[in-house]
């Protein structure tokens, strides 16, 4: 097991690890000779990542030990943890950690043929996967706060609101949690602000932010007038960013944007709104179509927009004036086909936007990406490129191609990130993950 600890895009499959506890005791399940890997060794419930990872945690508890969702509680959701095996085989670990009912017992499937109730400290005594015991450390002791892990799991679980809108919802909820009396137990401030910054693997702005209110604060008081000023800025700086990147498409007529996001929303609706005959054209943008909301809310406001397939890219490219895409994350990433390659610096944003900017690349067209500087992940965070079940997946028998919904454009191939502040320098990128290096909250 090893980590690096600058990069934030890195080799490594995403699988969630989920432990149930009870008693102050967890459950393991030894590993069946039917499972593809690690035979025979003890484990947590797991799968392969193949959704948001906290609901994925959510299904394989239904199918390996017959647990719903209305019968456990979530007292856990810890940084992702980076794993590699003694075979060169590298995972990204999502942990969670669950209360169990009351003289429940599981009903094993096929993957698991025994279970044991284990003392977390005897977990170093079995023979395990590998990171099973680095793994639970980031997610034990509970923390009994029901209220507070409820309305986490909303925002985990949303996928129709943008990023911003979400980290807002989070620095709310951080902020109704520091107001508790579970905040006071030891060591509840950091467990929760893990917690929030681990919420959706593509995501930066958790990560930053949650780091930004650590490296801030020292007393309670201090930690909530943290997370109020946090959301002031963000509101400012999405706010900001509208202007400095309306200021982009001066004498554009024709825009091609792709997907949703209220930052490209914003700005079209105020330059179209300066002058008429202005045509908008947005991708629908598989899977999940977010395209056609951006076309409403264009519509609702006046601006001439029109939906397009994401076929269409290549040949529309070269027919506009510029290209303008928002942003999820910008992060370090090292290339997973190219050995020890150098890092290089990526937008994370939805599926088809590296194809998009390498296509206006080649049309000699501007494309610019919109990214406040609280999307910049913090060194060594461990993003990873999130998917969602693909969409009538029925057939378990069919073979099941990966629906991944962010892919990662590399700075190159943008003319611009444009930031509140105007043009995002890398410089300036190295400047701001300096910044984020000194928050005390990073597990060792």
């Amino acid at each position: 097991m090893g980590e690096d600890r600058e990069v934030n895009l890195a080799p490594g499959t995403p699988v969630v690890t989920v432990f149930l506890h009870r008693e102050r005791r967890v459950l393991v399940l030894r590993r069946s000779a039917k499972v593809g890997t690690y035979r025979g060794k003890w484990a947590g419930v797991s799968g392969f990542a193949q959704d948001i990872p906290l609901r994925q945690a959510y299904t394989e508890l239904a199918e390996e030990v017959g647990l719903a969702r209305s019968q456990v509680r979530l007292q856990g959701l810890g940084v992702p943890l980076r794993v590699w095996d003694a075979a060169g085989r590298r995972w990204l670990v999502h942990p969670f950690l669950f209360a169990a009912p009351p003289d429940w017992e599981p009903r094993l499937d096929w993957e698991n043929v025994e279970s044991r109730w284990v003392e977390p400290e005897a977990m170093a005594d079995l023979d395990t996967v590998p990171g099973l015991s680095a793994a639970l450390a980031r997610v034990w002791p509970p923390l009994v706060a029901r209220r507070f892990w409820q309305r986490l799991a909303a925002v985990a679980l949303n996928t129709t609101e943008g990023a911003t809108a979400l980290a807002l919802r989070a620095l709310r909820i951080l902020d109704e949690f520091l107001a508790t009396q579970a905040s006071r137990q030891a060591g509840a401030f950091l467990q929760a602000a893990r917690a929030l910054a681990s919420l959706r693997p593509s995501l930066g702005i958790f990560p930053h932010l949650m780091a930004r209110v650590c490296a801030q604060a020292t007393s309670g008081e201090d930690l909530r007038l943290a997370c109020t000023d946090l959301q002031e800025e963000v509101v400012e700086a999405a706010e900001a960013l509208v202007g400095k990147a309306h200021q982009r498409l001066r004498g554009c007529r024709r825009v091609l944007t792709h997907s949703y996001s209220s930052a490209c929303r914003d700005t079209l609706i105020r330059w179209a709104s300066a002058s008429k005959g202005k045509q908008v054209f947005c991708t629908e943008s598989r899977p999940g179509g977010e395209g056609r909301r951006m076309v409403r809310e264009l519509a609702a406001a006046a601006v001439s927009a029109r939906i397009i397939p994401d076929t269409e890219t290549d040949g529309l490219a070269s027919q506009v004036d510029a290209v303008l895409v928002g942003g999820d994350a910008l992060a370090l990433e090292r290339p997973e086909d190219q050995g020890r390659a150098p890092r290089r610096f990526v937008l994370l944003n939805k599926v088809g936007t590296a194809h998009l900017a390498a296509a206006a690349r080649a049309a000699g067209t501007p494309a610019y990406a919109l990214c406040t500087t609280h999307k910049v992940a913090p060194p060594g965070w461990p993003l990873s490129r999130e998917e969602w079940p693909e969409a009538g997946q029925q057939n378990p028998a069919r073979p099941r191609a990966r629906n991944l919904v962010f892919d990662a454009t590399p700075l190159s191939d943008l003319t611009a990130v444009v930031s509140e502040h105007g043009e995002l320098s890398q410089p300036r990128l190295r400047e701001i993950r300096r910044q984020l290096t000194t928050a005390p909250w990073l597990p060792e």
